[in-house]
């Protein structure tokens, strides 16, 4: 269990799928793959709101800013995805979300996936 102070509040993370907080609130962990505009708008929206955020993108030094803001930055994108049971993908194209997410296939199992990356309308079909 990791213990973090922000915003002048004591804050335990739980080892299951949310966060509960000295004042007795949860929050659902969130993991976030794409740190691009989009993707660090997204993180700095669930960690203001008091979520647990797991990051990572294919180009690590993207995520200093947003683990000093209080993310997790994890190793791989396995890890990512194995630490949150919502899993949001903002990356270039489907091309790449493919790339990132065929090799992680196991892992997404029982997770909700939620795909902003833009493209084509015949691409999103697919």
């Amino acid at each position: 269990m990791k213990r973090t102070e922000q915003s002048g509040e004591r804050n335990s993370w739980s080892e299951g799928a949310v966060r509960v907080t000295t004042a007795g609130t949860e929050s659902t962990r969130v993991t976030i793959i794409g740190l691009g505009p989009m993707g660090q708008a997204l993180t700095q929206a669930f960690l203001k709101d008091g979520h647990p955020v797991t990051i990572w993108n294919r180009t690590a030094g993207k995520a200093d800013r947003l683990v000093m803001q209080g993310a997790v930055l994890a190793d791989t994108v396995h890890n990512a995805i194995a630490a949150s049971p919502l899993v949001i993908i903002c990356v270039l194209d489907y091309n790449a979300v493919h790339a990132i997410l065929s090799p992680a296939e196991n892992v997404l199992k029982g997770r909700t996936l939620v795909n902003l990356t833009a493209d084509s309308p015949e691409r999103s079909r697919q």
